[in-house]
């Protein structure tokens, strides 16, 4: 036999967020049906949808010229395709205004603080499948851009340290 069990579930660090369901699904009908809702779900996609990118300032980011650590800004680009952005220059990726840029969809600007780990919330657009990060450190020592699937974004994180980041597994 064929069962669903419906639980809601409030999000992790704040209860504003419309609750989650999960979905328990048993017998060959009950996957059928999860990939048919799933099919459905992703078909039904038409506007514009809210996504977390979870960050963390390690404890050395971005010293500064006495040692010091600091915030360092973000910017988060929208992009259709990746391949404009891992080719743009750097006077591009940190003009004023970044929309006159034809490869930008939306971008938001954010802060990284030291030692604090904490949601951003990203609306997506229908159209976007990458989000773009540039870190605007102190010194280009490492890593300072990357291109993210927006579908991995529920299971990693970006930790910020030093003059780099890099996207790691959530806990």
């Amino acid at each position: 036999s064929t069962s669903m069990t419906t639980s809601p579930v409030p999000h992790p660090s704040n209860s504003q967020y419309p609750a989650m369901i999960s979905l328990r699904f048993r017998g060959r009908l009950g996957l059928l049906s999860l990939a048919f809702v799933a099919a459905t779900l992703a078909g039904c996609q038409s506007g514009p949808y809210e996504a977390m990118l979870l960050v963390q300032g390690g404890e050395n980011l971005n010293k500064t010229a006495d040692s010091k650590p600091s915030s360092v800004s973000i910017r988060i680009l929208q992009l259709k395709k990746k391949d404009d952005f891992e080719s743009a220059t750097d006077e591009e990726l940190f003009a004023k205004d970044l929309k006159k840029q034809p490869w930008v969809v939306s971008y938001k600007e954010a802060k990284v603080r030291v030692g604090i780990e904490r949601e951003l919330d990203v609306v997506i657009q229908p159209e976007v499948k990458f989000l773009g990060v540039v870190a605007m450190f102190n010194e280009v020592d490492g890593q300072w851009r990357s291109v993210i699937d927006v579908d991995t974004l529920a299971a990693n994180k970006l930790v910020f340290d030093e003059y780099e980041f890099s996207a790691e597994p959530r806990k």
